[in-house]
């Protein structure tokens, strides 16, 4: 078993080490100024998508409305800031409630990401080789301070319980580079799965209630059907980001404990 996981530790961290301590605050605070940075600029870009995709798909009432607002601004420059930055907080609106909708698909209608999680130490199909399983499974061990045989099944909360200290290990050490990349990917493609459904379903409400005739929304129809394939595509790329992130996870993790047990060897020879 690791040395970190004992009874004066929490989450993998000696609670006597003042270092340690203070690598750890530093380590949530610049988790804090990743996600803010992070989800601020992810809902502007799935809003800019969202309005552009909008307009193509309602051209002829895109097309007015710039004009309408080109003669609103005329040569102004101090008109043509703010009519910038209304835009950029529209689309930070509209980012911000899909971002919402796509948590209800994603984390509580879905629950894809959640069923994994609660099943990472027993799911041969998300790690497929079996021998890194078995690695994986015995640092799980080490964890509970327990003796699974292979054949022996992890509970839900056990599997959820070692993946979030898997999670916390690695922001409190530094080594959560390349899963916060993951996590970004997986949050792009997941907020941009929900901008591609819902911008035909907005298209369409905007024609029923303007009256637009079938004959001319058909010309419309092969931008839908392009729009749907955009949500196939980024639907799919969330599902392969989620089971990415989870093994990256798990896989850095049990790499930093035999580092840092390896290091823990080396410092107790040389103090012996």
């Amino acid at each position: 078993m690791s040395s970190y996981v004992t009874n004066s530790n929490i989450g993998g961290i000696d609670c006597t080490d003042n270092r340690v301590h203070k690598k750890g605050r530093i380590a949530l605070d610049s988790i804090t100024e990743k996600f803010s940075a992070f989800d601020f600029f992810n809902l502007i870009i799935g809003g800019v998508v969202f309005w552009i995709g909008l307009g193509i798909c309602n051209y002829s009432q895109a097309v007015s409305l710039c004009s309408s607002i080109a003669k609103l601004v005329g040569n102004s420059n101090f008109f043509l800031f703010i009519t910038i930055v209304i835009f950029i907080a529209c689309s930070l609106v509209a980012g911000t409630v899909i971002n919402e909708l796509a948590y209800w698909f994603f984390d509580i209608k879905m629950q894809y990401e959640k069923k994994l999680i609660e099943t990472c130490l027993n799911n041969n199909k998300l790690i497929k080789h079996n021998v890194r399983l078995k690695i994986i499974r015995d640092k799980a061990n080490d964890y509970f301070h327990e003796n699974k045989k292979e054949d022996d099944i992890f509970t839900e909360d056990q599997c959820f319980t070692f993946f979030t200290h898997c999670v916390y290990y690695l922001h409190a050490h530094g080594q959560d580079k390349k899963t916060e990349k993951l996590r970004e990917t997986e949050g792009l493609s997941e907020l941009l799965t929900l901008v591609f459904a819902f911008i035909p379903v907005s298209s369409i409400i905007i024609h029923i209630l303007l009256g637009t005739t079938y004959l001319a929304l058909k010309p419309t129809l092969l931008i839908y059907m392009l729009f749907a394939i955009f949500f196939c595509a980024f639907l799919k790329r969330s599902i392969r980001a989620i089971e990415n992130r989870i093994k990256m996870v798990l896989a850095v993790y049990d790499a930093c404990v035999d580092i840092n047990d390896c290091e823990n060897s080396i410092s107790t020879y040389f103090y012996l």
